[in-house]
C-alpha cells in the first residue's frame, strides 16, 4: 500500500466520523420533536463529538404534555370589587419519555416519576387527576368554587399558583437525568421543590442515591461540601450556613455533581435554591464503584433546555 493510498484511506475515514456525528445530531433532533433549541450540547466541536460517539446509543424520545384546571371564588373577597375573586390555578408540563435507548418498556423510570409528581407511584393519570381537583388558595378555604374554562385574572394577593413540571436535563451514552419541579406561588411568594431521577440508558435501571454516592463516605462528603461553601463565602462576600445534612436532591453533570439545597436550607429563603458543586475528581471517594464505572464508560454528554412554568 502507497503512502497516497494510506493518507487517502485516513481521509474517508475522518470524513465517515463527521458525517456520523451529523446523522447523531440529526436523529437527536428528530426524535424529540423540537428544534434545536432544546438541546444545549457541552461539546466543544462536532469533531469532539465525532470522537467521543457511542454508535451503540439510539437517541431518546419524548412527548411533550400540558393539563390544566382553573377555579375561582364564586364572589369577590371585597365586596363591589370585581378583581378581588380568589383564583387557583393548576399546571402539569411533561416532556415524558416514550423511548429510551430505543427501548419502549419504561415502567421503572416511569413508577419513580410518578412517585416525585404525585406521591403515588400506582397511576400517573388517576394521581394528576385527583391532584387537579383539588383547589387550594390563598386563604385556605373559599365557600363557594367555580371550575372554569379560561385563565382567571390573578393578582398576587388572592392567586394560589401551583405547577409540576417534568422533563429531562441531561443525556449521554450511559445516563439520562430527569427532573421534576413542583412550584408553588400563593400570594406572590414562590417556593420550589426539585427532585432528580438518573437512569441507566444501557441497563434499563433507575439509579438510587446508594448506587451513585457511597453511605459509609457521607461524612466526608458533607465536609466536602461545607468546605466548598466556605470558599465561596469567602469568594463572593456571602453568608451562607454551613449544612448539618447532605441534601436529598443532587444531580449529575458531565465533569461532576451538583447538590441542591432547597430555598431557607443555608441562606435566606429570598436567594431561592442553593447549588453547590463537587468535580467527580475531588469526590471520587464517595462515589460507588458501580458509579465510577459507569463515569469511566460514559460518554456525548447533552444537556436539554428546561420547561418552564407560564
Amino acid at each position: 500500500m502507497t503512502r497516497r493510498t494510506l493518507l487517502i484511506i485516513i481521509a474517508l475515514l475522518v470524513i465517515v466520523d463527521i458525517a456520523a456525528a451529523f446523522w447523531y445530531l440529526a436523529a437527536k433532533i428528530e426524535a424529540s420533536g423540537e428544534s434545536r433549541d432544546l438541546w444545549e450540547i457541552e461539546s466543544d466541536s462536532i469533531a469532539e463529538l465525532a470522537d467521543t460517539m457511542v454508535v451503540v446509543s439510539v437517541p431518546d424520545t419524548f412527548r411533550l404534555e400540558e393539563s390544566h384546571a382553573y377555579y375561582m371564588s364564586a364572589t369577590p373577597a371585597v365586596r363591589g370589587d370585581r378583581f378581588s375573586h380568589y383564583a387557583c390555578i393548576k399546571q402539569v408540563k411533561k416532556r415524558w419519555p416514550e423511548s429510551v435507548n430505543g427501548h419502549a418498556d419504561l415502567s421503572a423510570l416511569e413508577r419513580v416519576l410518578t412517585l416525585a409528581m404525585t406521591g403515588n407511584a400506582s397511576s400517573l393519570h388517576v394521581g394528576l387527576q385527583s391532584w387537579l381537583r383539588q383547589p387550594q388558595f390563598t386563604v385556605g378555604s373559599v365557600a363557594d368554587v367555580l371550575r372554569v374554562d379560561t385563565l382567571p385574572r390573578q393578582q398576587d394577593l388572592y392567586t394560589y399558583r401551583e405547577s409540576i413540571l417534568v422533563y429531562p436535563v441531561l443525556t449521554s451514552s450511559r445516563l439520562l437525568v430527569m427532573e421534576v419541579d413542583r412550584i408553588v406561588s400563593n400570594a406572590g411568594d414562590v417556593s420550589q421543590v426539585s427532585t432528580f431521577i438518573h437512569y441507566d440508558r444501557m441497563r434499563h435501571a433507575v439509579l438510587k442515591r446508594g448506587d451513585i454516592l457511597s453511605s459509609v463516605q457521607e461524612n466526608a462528603l458533607l465536609a466536602m461540601i461545607n468546605a466548598k461553601i466556605t470558599v465561596d463565602n469567602e469568594k463572593r462576600q456571602q453568608q451562607w450556613e454551613l449544612s448539618s445534612h447532605l441534601p436529598s436532591a443532587f444531580y449529575a453533570q458531565s465533569d461532576g455533581i451538583v447538590f441542591l439545597f432547597q430555598a431557607g436550607d443555608i441562606a435566606p429563603v429570598a436567594e431561592g435554591d442553593i447549588q453547590v458543586k463537587l468535580s467527580y475528581k475531588e469526590m471520587e471517594g464517595a462515589l460507588t464503584p458501580k458509579f465510577r464505572e459507569l463515569l469511566a464508560e460514559n460518554e456525548g454528554y447533552w444537556k436539554y433546555k428546561p420547561l418552564r412554568a407560564d
